[in-house]
């Protein structure tokens, strides 16, 4: 399943991001939702990162994980 969505869709690692879009995303157990500020053109000094997005929303994920089942952990 996808854990990266743009705009409420699902996100493909080629998707392009543009300015105003809103980006979501589950990491393990932590949720992050970004609003696209700038997409730069090359590489991003480390404190010209936060310039790029504005952080909108964040949360811990309550997650079970039951490793008796045969099930894909990762998926």
């Amino acid at each position: 399943g996808g854990k990266v969505k743009l705009d409420g869709k699902v996100a493909k690692a080629a998707a392009e991001v543009k300015v105003g879009q809103i980006l979501e995303i589950e990491y393990y157990n932590k949720y992050f939702k970004f609003e696209i500020l700038q997409v730069p053109l090359g590489n991003v000094s480390k404190d010209k990162t936060s310039d790029l997005v504005k952080l909108l929303e964040t949360k811990g994920l309550d997650i079970e994980i039951n490793l008796d089942k045969d099930e894909d952990f990762f998926e």
